[in-house]
């Protein structure tokens, strides 16, 4: 299975029960391209990217988080875009509805807004941007825009719940993905947490360590004071690893927030969400950087 992603080709290869995949950075499914042993590389048809905006972290985490998901499902028939954009409806409202006490803050208020770019883009191109645009309904519209999407999602800022949802895709079509009941949203994030733990033998980290501890961290903003959480990895990761090399990933994978931030945590956030749902109800500081994203702007 080929993926063809902005300017880059990911290649998934399928040996028995065993993937490999090439170049594991998170990027946005632009085109996806089936192929066969034998054959041509055929293109398939391109499905709204609203709908793969849920699909995110299987980029983050090697593209294998969820055997049933709409992006590597070997045995699904593309041409039947119905039952793709349900699933994936379902799939981003049950996220979005199960993510949103973790990845905005109570006091967030209209005007509230966070830019990011990618880690080492000498050109500072936007990658991801959220903000508070508007209250209603005894809610607050946060709009989170990335690579020409838009997801616009009203929240209770009482009881940290979503709402209502909609969105509008590269080509400006707005779509309305209905929002699921809480046993519906339970049973989904229950299998793809489930899963997201069980990629820890994959090298994902299986949790995330809140240290309690500080650090200076220079960024196009300035300096900010920074708390930071750590990794954790699997004991059939660490055991054939030397305690130098541990924590030199461990360095490079830590998460920076500050309270200098708006609380408006980028959907890329989900995956360590999964793993760690504890630490980031308790976390009240805004993102700041990790190993793909660094802030950019920011209004709070």
């Amino acid at each position: 299975m080929y993926y063809k992603v902005k300017n880059r080709t990911y290649l998934k290869e399928n040996k028995g029960n065993d993937m490999s995949i090439t170049n594991t950075k998170k990027y946005l499914i632009k085109e996806p391209i089936t192929w066969k042993k034998g054959e041509k590389m055929l293109k398939t048809k391109t499905i709204p990217r609203i709908w793969l905006y849920c699909s995110i972290f299987c980029f983050v985490i090697q593209f294998t988080l969820c055997g049933n998901n709409i992006l590597i499902a070997q045995d699904r028939e593309y041409e039947d875009d119905a039952l793709i954009k349900k699933e994936a409806q379902e799939q981003l409202a049950a996220t979005l509805q199960w993510s949103a006490k973790y990845r905005f803050g109570k006091d967030l208020k209209v005007g509230d807004r966070v830019e990011y770019k990618l880690i080492g883009d000498d050109k500072n191109n936007t990658e991801v941007e959220l903000e508070v645009t508007k209250e209603e309904k005894g809610g607050v519209w946060i709009v989170e825009k990335f690579d020409g999407n838009e997801v616009h999602m009203l929240v209770d800022l009482k009881t940290m719940t979503l709402l209502d949802l909609f969105g509008y895709d590269e080509e400006g079509r707005r779509e309305e993905p209905p929002l699921l009941d809480d046993e519906k949203v339970l049973d989904t994030m229950d299998e793809m947490k489930n899963m997201a733990k069980a990629m820890g033998e994959m090298g994902i980290p299986i949790g995330w360590d809140n240290t309690k501890s500080r650090e200076i961290i220079t960024t196009t903003v300035g300096h900010l004071s920074c708390a930071y959480l750590e990794p954790k990895f699997s004991e059939g990761i660490t055991k054939d690893m030397k305690s130098d090399e541990i924590v030199e990933i461990s360095k490079a994978m830590k998460s920076y927030f500050s309270e200098d931030i708006p609380k408006l945590l980028p959907f890329e956030i989900t995956p360590n969400v999964f793993v760690s749902p504890e630490i980031f109800g308790t976390l009240e500081d805004g993102f700041v950087k990790n190993i793909d994203l660094e802030i950019k702007d920011y209004r709070k």
